[in-house]
């Protein structure tokens, strides 16, 4: 399925109705910070066997399923004396990478196609999901069909990197369907981000990605996280929509929906999006200098400061 110019948040939508949360595992709270919960934590837990049972006894929920076990919760529940607690089991995301066809073999890729692969690794790390890497894709199709589907059994979610070009986007895309993965998305008519792709073998959700560096943080923000976040159990898994400023003139008119990557400042009791000029100096640390991405719908534009847009935070 192609989706159309404003379908990005349909194809969120059906990403996510098709992604399923992974099992509960019962943890030492000493080991949970980070994690996600598998159920509801009551003012006045106490310690022992069944100390984290919830009930209907009408006590105050200080944290619900679905939330992060962030440092002050995690905290608190050793300060009450809370043994354990039950969580969603973390993913574990397999991460191959796509060579070029004129690499002889995965040693050789260019060191430009390299950045896609730690770009994408770094974003995945500092949201928190383990992420193996796997090396390339092999070239001869039966081992590469038998590899992908070895990894749909293997992790909770894979994901293909291409490398820059235009043309490696196609053979990510040619990679999946090559699987028999059952394609939901194949394109999503967005810039930059539209070289992404989404499939599923069995519940397994299968990304394929190329592009640039704004086009592969692009997708991840939009496409793969939201997706990765559902199966982890977040409560809260699609991005929260806002509506910010521009802190500077758009000077483009847009035939697609376009998205801008940016830094959100607070100041005047106004929300404004600081854009991101350029290619970063450090390509590593651009995922951490992003923390919201502004959608400029198709036709619109040139636009000027202080235009108020629709975004979604990324960092809730």
């Amino acid at each position: 399925m192609k989706t159309g110019m404003y379908d990005l948040i349909f194809a969120e939508e059906m990403i996510l109705e098709r992604c399923q949360a992974l099992g509960t595992e019962r943890i030492s709270v000493s080991n949970a910070a980070g994690r996600i919960l598998a159920q509801d934590i009551t003012e006045g837990a106490a310690s022992g066997e069944d100390d984290m049972e919830t009930d209907s006894a009408g006590r105050t929920v200080i944290a619900g399923r679905g939330c992060m076990i962030r440092p002050a919760l995690h905290g608190m529940l050793i300060g009450q004396g809370v043994r354990q607690v039950e969580v969603y089991r973390k993913p574990m995301v397999g991460f191959y990478y796509l060579e070029g066809e004129n690499a002889a073999s995965c040693s050789e890729i260019d060191v430009r196609e390299k950045t896609n692969r730690y770009i994408l690794g770094t974003a995945l790390r500092e949201f928190g999901f383990s992420t193996i890497y796997q090396g390339c894709v092999p070239k001869e199709r039966a081992q590469m069909i038998s590899t992908i589907k070895m990894a749909s059994v293997l992790y909770d979610a894979v994901i293909i990197c291409g490398g820059a070009e235009p043309e490696e986007f196609i053979r990510v895309r040619e990679t999946l369907e090559k699987t028999g993965a059952e394609i939901l998305i194949d394109h999503i008519d967005m810039q930059p981000g539209a070289t992404v792709c989404v499939g599923f073998m069995d519940q397994v959700p299968v990304f394929g990605i190329a592009g640039n560096s704004d086009e592969i943080l692009t997708a991840f923000y939009l496409i793969i996280l939201p997706a990765l976040k559902k199966i982890s159990g977040r409560r809260k898994e699609a991005h929260e929509k806002i509506m910010v400023e521009l802190s500077r003139d758009f000077e483009e008119h847009n035939e697609v929906t376009r998205i801008l990557l940016g830094h959100l400042m607070f100041a005047d009791g106004i929300v404004r999006l600081r854009l991101r000029d350029g290619e970063p100096e450090d390509l590593y640390g651009h995922a951490q200098d992003v923390d919201a991405c502004v959608v400029i719908p198709a036709g619109k534009g040139p636009l000027k400061k202080g235009t108020l847009l629709n975004a979604y935070r990324i960092r809730n």
